[in-house]
This record gives C-alpha cells, sequence and structure tokens, in this order.
C-alpha cells in the first residue's frame, strides 16, 4: 500500500494552516490587544477629547442649569415624600403614641 504524499498533504493542510493560524493568534493576541488599546487611548487624548472639551464648554450654561433643575427636582421630590411620610406617621395609631410620648418628654408626664 503507497501513500500518495500529494493527496495526503493536500487533506492535512486545512487543518495545519488552522492551527498555525490559532497558535498565532494565541501567541500575540496580547502584544495586538495592547497595541490597539494604546492607539485607541491616543487618539481618543488627542483628537477625540479637546473636541468634546470644546463642545462642552460651548454648552456649558445649559450643562449646568440642566444640573441644577434637575437637582432641585429630586430634593423637591424627596421633601414632598418625607413630608408625605411624616403626616401619615403622625396621624396614624404609632403617631399618636409618638405625639404623646413627645409631649410628655417636652412638658412632663401631665400629657
Amino acid at each position: 500500500m503507497s501513500v500518495d504524499t500529494e493527496e495526503l498533504v493536500a487533506e492535512l493542510l486545512p487543518d495545519l494552516k488552522a492551527r498555525l493560524k490559532e497558535r498565532m493568534l494565541s501567541a500575540y493576541s496580547y502584544e495586538i490587544d495592547d497595541a490597539v488599546k494604546t492607539e485607541v487611548r491616543r487618539y481618543i487624548a488627542e483628537d477625540v477629547m479637546p473636541e468634546v472639551r470644546e463642545a462642552l464648554q460651548e454648552q456649558h450654561a445649559e450643562i449646568v442649569a440642566s444640573f441644577v433643575t434637575a437637582i432641585v427636582g429630586v430634593h423637591a421630590e424627596m421633601g414632598a415624600a418625607m413630608v408625605k411620610g411624616a403626616k401619615e406617621k403622625l396621624t396614624s395609631y404609632s403617631g399618636d403614641k409618638l405625639v404623646a410620648k413627645l409631649m410628655r418628654e417636652v412638658f412632663g408626664s401631665g400629657y
């Protein structure tokens, strides 16, 4: 039985190429990843961020106003929720006990 070397090479070559490619990618992937990350960081720092800073600076007043509006709105909602909770607590049965205890602490045992 003779082996046809050309046929054997033709059969094995695709698998060998795939394995070689996999090993090369595995061996160099960290270096490639680092090189890509470095270049992306450089591009963002040097080319993108100056334009972002300029755009933010141009809209500075609007950005600050929107932050202030958001903060005021959140505080208003929090305050309303706290007042609502306090009213519910003070008008409930346990609220009556709380008010009575507070009155006794402030004015003495006659309350």
